[in-house]
Formats: structure tokens, C-alpha cells, sequence
């Protein structure tokens, strides 16, 4: 989770502890076998931080808030996998959440 200083909180000290708290709540939440509707599946291996993505996801997030706009597209037309390959991420799969607007 990236948070683009300008939006965020001021209460929040560590723009990355909001990002680590939901971490571990993923965690805690995959550790557990779940159901969807009648299909089981079985826990899940835990996540880990990853601060090349943190770093190509910092800098989409800043470039939202400076420029004004809301998308998986760069200001500059590049996905979220050209953003991550191009901090050197060498991973196959790459998505990509964002969000606005919420409230405690």
C-alpha cells in the first residue's frame, strides 16, 4: 500500500505503516483456510513487502497527486507493469489497486 503524501492523513506518522498493517491483516486473513460459497480453499502463503514495487507505486502515487488525476495509466500512458519493470521488478504477474476518498 503507497499513500500519496498530499492525501494522506496528517495524523500518520510513517506513510508506510498503513501499508504494513494491511499487510499483516492479509496475512492473518490468508493463514486461514477459507470458503467461497461451497468450493474450500486452503491457506495461503504469506505476502512479503516489496520495495522495488513500493518504489514504482510511490512515484505513480505522487505523480496522481501533483498532476491532478486517477488512474492505472501514468501521466506519461505507462501500466503499472511498464512502472514496476521499470524499477526493476522481474516478477511475471503485476496489478494494481488505487483508491481515494476514504474516510476513518
Amino acid at each position: 500500500m503507497v499513500l500519496a503524501k498530499p492525501l494522506i492523513d496528517e495524523s500518520l506518522e510513517d506513510v508506510r505503516s498503513a501499508g504494513r498493517i494491511l499487510l499483516a491483516q492479509v496475512n492473518a486473513a490468508r493463514a486461514k483456510p477459507r470458503m467461497c460459497g461451497k468450493q474450500p480453499f486452503p491457506s495461503a502463503r504469506p505476502l512479503s513487502w516489496n520495495t522495488t514495487l513500493e518504489t514504482a507505486a510511490q512515484g505513480h502515487s505522487q505523480s496522481m497527486a501533483s498532476e491532478n488525476y486517477f488512474t492505472h495509466r501514468g501521466f506519461d500512458n505507462d501500466s503499472p507493469a511498464d512502472r514496476a519493470r521499470a524499477a526493476g521488478y522481474g516478477g511475471r504477474q503485476i496489478g494494481e489497486n488505487i483508491a481515494a476518498g476514504q474516510r476513518p
